[in-house]
């Protein structure tokens, strides 16, 4: 899976919400993150981090590790 994310500040976060409404039905999940971090600060140092999510949806639950950027992960 590639994961692409935009970040936005969104003024009329209710319009934005009836609008994708009438384009395609929802469904809620609940995350829930875990950040780990190296006692030496490494991976903060290299603006990188190990997350551990957790997605709670209304047909299954789902764990998801995400590591070092895979444009950045050298070869082996």
């Amino acid at each position: 899976m590639i994961e692409a994310e935009l970040k936005a500040r969104v003024h009329a976060p209710q319009e934005i919400l009836r609008r994708l409404g009438e384009r395609a039905d929802g469904r809620v999940e609940v995350y829930q993150d875990t950040y780990y971090a190296t006692v030496d600060g490494s991976l903060e140092a290299r603006d990188e981090e190990l997350r551990v999510r957790t997605v709670h949806g209304p047909d299954d639950t789902r764990t998801v590790l995400k590591a070092q950027r895979l444009s950045e992960q050298k070869e082996a």
